[in-house]
């Protein structure tokens, strides 16, 4: 995201707000929520183990981040990513891969018996659709998921399925901000 992250997202955070940054990278969106929101914790998935040592590294002396070596989808499971510099994820092409861990949203907030997300954000290179379909079957969505910031990446297998999620976003959220492929949802 942007260095504007403070004129153009507002969110609405405190010390009982559950925060998920999913395609944590090097942790920059955890770094700017806990800055903003020092009260607030963040649980942050980062499959690559390159940058999720960094996560760790760098947040090691903050109790309220909690980093998590594997990426969110709708199953649990091991696979393949293709890792380069702009196009890393399970749906690109590199002659560099790795081999990392897939945690179903859904047992993952069962087992950590969450009631809701606050503020869910995806930067996860395709994966948001599985996610935000889970949460959808679930019924998370949109009264337990109140705003969610999310990198739209178009991947052709999931086509339909995007424009299903853009309609239930629209129909069921307030679009608050627009910009670089990236949106934010509020339910209120």
């Amino acid at each position: 995201m942007s260095n504007n992250m403070d004129t153009a997202f507002q969110y609405s955070l405190d010390k009982e707000s559950v925060v998920f940054d999913v395609g944590g990278s090097r942790g920059d969106f955890t770094k700017y929520i806990r800055e903003k929101f020092p009260q607030t914790g963040v649980h942050v998935f980062e499959p690559l183990s390159g940058f999720w040592k960094d996560i760790v590294v760098r947040f090691r002396m903050d109790t309220l981040v909690w980093p998590y070596d594997c990426a969110l989808s709708d199953e649990d499971t091991e696979r393949l990513i293709s890792v380069s510099d702009n196009s890393t994820g399970f749906y690109g092409a590199s002659t560099t891969t790795e081999m990392v861990k897939v945690r179903d949203i859904k047992n993952f907030i069962l087992a950590f018996k969450l009631e809701y997300i606050s503020l869910l954000k995806l930067n996860c290179e395709g994966e948001e659709y599985p996610i935000l379909s889970r949460l959808m079957e679930m019924g998370w969505l949109p009264e337990k998921v109140k705003e969610i910031v999310v990198q739209f990446h178009h991947i052709p297998k999931f086509a339909e399925k995007e424009k299903q999620i853009k309609e239930f976003l629209s129909q069921n959220y307030k679009t608050m901000h627009q910009c670089n492929h990236w949106s934010w949802f509020k339910h209120e």
